[in-house]
């Protein structure tokens, strides 16, 4: 046979392969990685130098076919060498998509690179005039890589890679051979079609079924961690409400005429529930961040105020220690601050418990330092210790929410262990960031860079907007219904009520309420328990806006203390919502607002389901 028509018949049958192979492949369900975009590529090209070479082959030599030829087929094996880079930077193949790589930025820069010295070998083909001689260095220099691709998976035992680049070397080495042999024929292109064909058939084609089993796996995992979490949230909304009821209770009867002996029992009481509440409030912290929901409350603060508290809480922490107690703050830090100070002040405080808790002796020092970018302050706190110090391996564990760090059997007082995991949660849902230098008897150093906003208000100003004692004042003439499936919460509710004379109506139930307004329509103001049995608050306030005349105030009382809760509860029809435990000044703030001595000029309420 003649070796034109050889070359001819050999290129139109690997034409056929690889669209075949390009049209089962453009069919195939697969999750969009890097390595399958750049297997695009190489399958696209493919079909582009046999097209190119069977139109050379009928031309002849030396011509810009020919040029044409050699410069395509060379990119394809560029393309081919970056792929088979990106596949040996890991252990296994990814099937992370593409959008979500974090390696995607990485490997971009190694595709430019790649351009350019592709270009470089297009300006040597046509500088040289020798684009054959220049193709088959390239083929060489890559068959070096290639060994050396293969002798490296074979050490990690990727045995699928191995083989497959193995079998890649061998189909190129004879057909090199071939070639030298026979010069007149031309095997690179439908070489390379061979190459593709078997690399779809071995890596790119990854088992469909297994990918579907792993995505409904994960699916299933990410649906049973959301679940968790929800139950989580759930369940501690739950225990917050008889402890709510106790601490309100306490609360009010510790201000109440009773002897001393009872009163310190009372206070016993009420702190142990104070406790109790803050564990569970650490608790919704953490799940509530796990579920993408923590609240940030942002406000102006005293920054100086702020970290001189901090340091004195620091320094009587270590009081009975011989152990000094060091504190630098930026001289230039700006006077007034904006940001979530509440939360600002737990994480300090965690880390500095952490430090005081576990140095016996030299020093605990604490630093704030500032660096001013137009309009906001960016702080660098810094707190280090002489203490016990953690190991290398062990670092890690005390950012793990329910883990502690073994620094000693004799330390009991381990806490709950949530309170350098909630710290570095909280600080990155914070746009901060935590990082721990520490080693074994040479102490930690936790450095803490958190940016905050920096505010126009004097100190002056922001001080007469603190929330003081409420006033508090005769708004006897309101009638109030409290609604509460919890008798403890009802007489905590009623008795807070009673500082401003009045005596409220209380009952256990949706149903109970709706029956009652309905016998005596005149109710001014009502406190609704959201959560209750058989009907929840806000089900039980659908059934009382359908109710001719119904034109009362309804104050939803929540554990949620979620970010939009007040626009939620607004949305369901409640005009405002109260959360448990209840705060005074926030039951001031509620009856200022709607109490009938303050709402003489008030619209009628127009309710919408």
């Amino acid at each position: 046979m003649d070796q034109v028509v050889f070359n001819l018949y050999i290129q139109i049958i690997s034409m056929i392969y690889i669209i075949t192979t390009l049209f089962i492949y453009s069919h195939q369900r697969k999750i969009i990685t890097i390595e399958n975009k750049i297997f695009n590529e190489i399958v696209i090209i493919n079909p582009i130098v046999l097209l190119v070479g069977i139109i050379n082959n009928t031309i002849g030599t030396f011509s810009i076919i020919e040029y044409l030829y050699y410069i395509i087929l060379s990119y394809w094996f560029f393309l081919f060498n970056y792929y088979l880079l990106i596949i040996n930077s890991r252990n296994h193949i990814e099937l992370i998509p593409l959008k979500e790589n974090p390696n995607l930025i990485e490997y971009n820069k190694i595709k430019k690179y790649l351009y350019i010295l592709y270009i470089i070998f297009i300006l040597v083909i046509l500088i040289t005039g020798l684009p054959v001689l220049c193709t088959k260095v390239l083929i060489l220099l890559s068959l070096i890589y290639w060994i050396y691709t293969a002798i490296d998976n074979t050490i990690n035992h990727q045995k699928r890679k191995t083989i497959y680049i193995t079998l890649s070397i061998i189909i190129n080495i004879i057909s090199l051979v071939i070639e030298y042999l026979y010069p007149d024929l031309n095997l690179l292109s439908a070489t390379i079609s061979f190459i593709t064909i078997i690399l779809y058939f071995t890596l790119e084609n990854p088992d469909i079924k297994l990918i579907e089993e792993l995505n409904i796996a994960t699916a299933r995992a990410e649906k049973a961690n959301n679940d968790k979490t929800k139950f989580l949230i759930d369940m501690y909304n739950e225990i917050k409400n008889p402890l709510n009821a106790i601490y309100g209770f306490s609360s009010a009867l510790k201000e109440e005429n009773i002897n001393k002996n009872t009163l310190h029992e009372i206070e016993s009481i009420y702190t142990e529930s104070h406790r109790l509440i803050n564990i569970i409030n650490k608790l919704l912290d953490i799940s509530n961040i796990e579920a993408g929901t923590i609240k940030i409350n942002n406000n102006e603060y005293d920054s100086k105020k702020l970290f001189n508290s901090l340091a004195t809480l620091g320094s009587v922490r270590l009081s009975g220690k011989n152990v000094k107690f060091i504190y630098q703050l930026d001289k230039d830090i700006p006077p007034v601050l904006y940001g979530d100070s509440n939360k600002l002040k737990q994480i300090i405080m965690n880390i500095i418990t952490n430090a005081t808790r576990y140095t016996d002796e030299g020093f605990v020092s604490f630093t704030i330092k500032t660096s001013i970018e137009n309009d906001n302050c960016i702080l660098t706190i810094m707190v280090d210790d002489s203490g016990k110090g953690i190991d290398e391996e062990e670092q890690e564990n005390i950012f793990t929410t329910y883990n502690h760090v073994h620094l000693s059997a004799a330390l009991n007082d381990l806490g709950t262990g949530l309170g350098l995991a909630l710290t570095k949660k909280m600080l990155e849902a914070m746009g901060g960031t935590l990082l721990l230098v520490s080693a074994p008897n040479r102490g930690s150093k936790f450095t803490l860079v958190i940016n905050q906003k920096i505010s126009n208000k004097t100190i002056e100003e922001i001080e007469n907007n603190v929330p003081h004692v409420p006033i508090i004042f005769d708004a006897s003439i309101n009638k109030v219904l409290i609604v509460d499936d919890n008798k403890i919460n009802q007489k905590v509710t009623k008795h807070l009520l009673r500082d401003y004379q009045i005596e409220a109506d209380m009952v256990s139930s949706g149903y109970e309420c709706i029956n009652k307004i309905k016998k005596d329509n005149n109710y001014d103001i009502i406190f609704l328990d959201e959560v209750m049995p058989h009907l929840s608050g806000t089900d039980t306030l659908k059934q009382l806006i359908k109710i001719p005349g119904f034109n009362s105030i309804v104050i939803s009382l929540t554990a949620n203390n979620s970010p939009g809760v007040k626009e939620y509860f607004q949305k369901l029809g409640y005009n405002d919502f109260l959360e448990k435990p209840i705060d005074k000044y926030e039951l001031y703030l509620i009856l200022k607002k709607y109490a009938k001595n303050n709402r003489n000029n008030r619209e009628e309420l127009i309710y919408k389901i």
